[in-house]
């Protein structure tokens, strides 16, 4: 076992005992518990920035593949392009469950099952969501146009309720939250755009959208650990 494994009991330890010494002091308690949620929001904070990350980039790499395939053939991607967005978006499934479990080990208790129960809740959801669209596609014969539609639309709207779950896990995201009824919105307006219009759409400004959410998550992330620091010193 090596050495820093070895440390863990010995780390915890001392943190334990920190904390039992900080009860019996009303200031280094708040400091303490003030020091403790600066540490959970930054935690939580940073996995949603990686996973608006992942999504943004999902989204355009899935779109951009859709558009240009039917740029190319009147309108209606080809096969290769409709797997291609199937493998980006399974991409973004086992990444966002990756990075669910792994903010979910960060805490104790109840958040930690909560966070490991949303990482695996995007492949369960995805799983019943595509199986649901492959019966009702063999069920009642549906044009290839039609194919397309339901499991585009169906895709976004997993990913939809599965970010709006995201935020309110911890403390409430708020751009978050308005970044999935904005990306749920443009679904609704694409299915009266033409097949690469649509796409394009949902590429730039539905993947641009979680990329600047990123973005504004990663810098609210450093302000915030600035001002932790400054409250250290």
């Amino acid at each position: 076992m090596s050495d820093k494994t070895s440390q863990l009991p010995a780390h915890r330890a001392q943190s334990d005992q920190a904390e039992a010494e900080a009860i019996e002091n009303p200031a280094q308690a708040l400091g303490l518990v003030n020091e403790q949620n600066r540490r959970v929001s930054s935690m939580l904070a940073s996995g949603s920035q990686r996973i608006c990350l992942v999504w943004g980039l999902v989204w355009m790499v899935a779109y951009l593949t859709l558009a240009v395939s039917s740029l190319l053939n009147h309108a209606v991607p080809s096969l290769w392009a409709f797997l291609l967005y199937g493998l980006a978006i399974m991409v973004g499934v086992v990444l966002s469950i990756v990075l669910g479990v792994r903010t979910g080990s960060g805490f104790r208790g109840e958040s930690n099952i909560r966070g490991t129960a949303f990482g695996w809740s995007w492949i369960l959801a995805f799983i019943f969501g595509m199986s649901m669209c492959t019966v009702m596609v063999t069920h009642f014969g549906l044009q290839d146009w039609q194919i397309s539609m339901l499991y585009n639309s169906v895709a976004v709207l997993i990913v939809g309720i599965q970010y709006m779950a995201g935020s309110s896990l911890g403390s409430f995201d708020l751009p978050m939250f308005l970044c999935v009824v904005f990306m749920l919105l443009l679904c609704v307006v694409t299915l009266f755009l033409a097949g690469t219009v649509g796409y394009l759409v949902m590429a730039l400004l539905g993947g641009g959208c979680f990329l600047a959410l990123a973005l504004l998550t990663y810098r609210a992330n450093r302000v915030r650990g600035v001002r932790g620091d400054e409250h250290v010193v």
